[in-house]
């Protein structure tokens, strides 16, 4: 990874920043000073990011330990030993790789048993260093969705939100000669079947939403032009964007779409037979998956249905996706979790058989994977290390096995692997020590604010600091888009 690379990065994240402040986050006041920044890549918006941004570095590179930070940031970066994540796919263990020749990332794969060992045999599914080369494109990879060998690659040019998506066939490592390639925009899109899309993007005038997102909705088939597409769905100007929503066990699918209507609130809408059903989901919960028969629901506000039972916030619920599909609004949930006061969900995730959750436990993590048998959802803990940060990391849809990733302040990460059916749980690669953490010793403590609530808290110190006031203290917290700051 070159120098100038880490600080195209730097900048990038300054001028996100400035994007946030000043962009379209919604309907701007005619006498706003600021008007011209709206026009993100406009001439005067760049000019006043770049002197900004090079008064910064600046002072940056003005302080004496700028060039020591930085060349230890960079080797973290470009550091070759650290643990290379993959996902668990039908054709083996997927990673996507980035390093100091690899500057744009590869996509690659390999087995279990190859991964076990110190040096993994990779096989290259798609270089986007060689991609760009090849194209004369500044291409960055921005994730892909799969059903089965053929997936939907999104390409963005040079990092922005807009990205061109392409057909590509990930058993014979290349884009499908006439298959699907939508053109560059904010667009998102979904399977239906093999020759079949939803499509989220922009459309044409008066398609997009104030925030620059699309609320029209198409279906478009294999080799249609964009513009005879059939439109499925069509939002408000003044939400913040629609999403396409499939799901499917086996001939169960489920489809239809997701309507954004804040950063926290949405709306479900299901097509069915007789057309479009509004579910009677609150409007702060997430459709998570079917598992076992199950259509899984996390839910991140109290709900009492009317006539029914009541659900805390932070609770997941499921529904008999048979009785769902028949009458959704009818259909009745039953608790798969709920939490208690010190408790809250942290990840989940499904395997062909049962749902997995990451609990924290009064700030502890702990697992468990859950099956659906007689009614009852029963939950089995995985046996991992305690006192760590507990994040599910991969499940595979083929059979029953996971991995989890361990992480605290003091202990470098490790990835583990557990398959259920088996019970056998097994560590697969540790990242190196960086430094001696003998010296040091991590306590969870808690403070009790004005009102009598406890706040939990982790102190790590030297194990002689003495507490007389002389030891330099850095607080720091996080609790930002309901995203907690955890042990790593």
């Amino acid at each position: 990874m070159k120098k100038s690379l880490l600080r195209a990065a730097l900048l990038s994240m300054m001028c996100f920043t400035v994007a946030l402040l000043h962009g379209q986050s919604g309907a701007t006041p005619v006498d706003d000073p600021f008007l011209w920044l709206e026009e993100v890549e406009g001439p005067r918006a760049l000019a006043w990011a770049q002197a900004e941004n090079e008064k910064t570095l600046g002072l940056l590179q003005s302080d004496p330990r700028y060039d020591r930070f930085y060349r230890d940031a960079l080797t973290i970066l470009q550091a070759k030993d650290r643990i290379p994540f993959v996902s668990l796919k039908r054709q083996g263990l997927e990673n996507f790789w980035q390093d100091e020749s690899h500057v744009r990332g590869f996509w690659r794969r390999t087995t279990l048993e190859s991964y076990r060992g110190q040096d993994p045999r990779w096989e290259t599914i798609l270089d986007f260093d060689a991609l760009a080369l090849a194209e004369n494109k500044n291409w960055v990879y921005k994730g892909h969705s799969c059903l089965g060998r053929r997936c939907l690659v999104k390409l963005s040019d040079g990092g922005k939100d807009a990205v061109s998506i392409r057909e590509f066939d990930s058993e014979a490592k290349s884009f499908v000669a006439g298959g699907f390639q939508l053109p560059e925009g904010r667009q998102s899109v979904s399977w239906i079947d093999r020759d079949t899309v939803l499509v989220a993007r922009d459309w044409g005038e008066g398609t997009t939403t104030e925030a620059g997102f699309p609320f029209v909705l198409k279906e478009l088939k294999r080799a249609q032009p964009l513009d005879q597409a059939r439109e499925v769905f069509r939002g408000q100007h003044t939400d913040f964007k629609t999403l396409p929503f499939v799901l499917r066990e086996g001939w169960m699918d489920v489809t239809g779409v997701v309507r954004q209507i804040n950063f926290f609130e949405r709306q479900y809408v299901l097509f069915g037979p007789a057309g479009p059903i509004e579910l009677d989901l609150p409007k702060k919960a997430l459709i998570v998956g079917i598992v076992s028969g199950r259509l899984l629901v996390k839910l991140d506000e109290d709900w009492i249905r009317s006539g029914d039972a009541s659900f805390k916030a932070g609770s997941m619920i499921s529904y008999d996706l048979a009785e769902w599909k028949q009458d959704p609004l009818r259909a009745k949930p039953s608790v798969v979790f709920q939490p208690n006061c010190r408790q809250a969900l942290s990840g989940f995730g499904s395997t062909r058989n049962f749902l997995v959750l990451t609990i924290l436990d009064n700030l502890q993590s702990k697992a468990f994977v859950y099956r659906y048998d007689q009614g009852a959802w029963l939950a089995t803990p995985v046996p991992l290390p305690k006192n760590a940060t507990v994040s599910l990391s991969g499940t595979s849809a083929q059979n029953d096995e996971m991995t989890f990733t361990l992480s605290n302040y003091l202990t470098p990460t490790s990835l583990w692997y557990f398959d259920v059916e088996s019970k056998r749980l097994e560590l697969l690669k540790t990242a190196p020590a960086t430094f001696d953490a003998s010296k040091h010793v991590v306590e969870q403590l808690e403070a009790t604010s004005r009102d009598g609530t406890r706040i939990p808290y982790f102190l790590v110190r030297p194990r002689g600091a003495r507490f007389d006031g002389s030891t330099p203290t850095l607080l720091y917290r996080y609790g930002g888009f309901q995203i907690p700051l955890l042990p790593s």
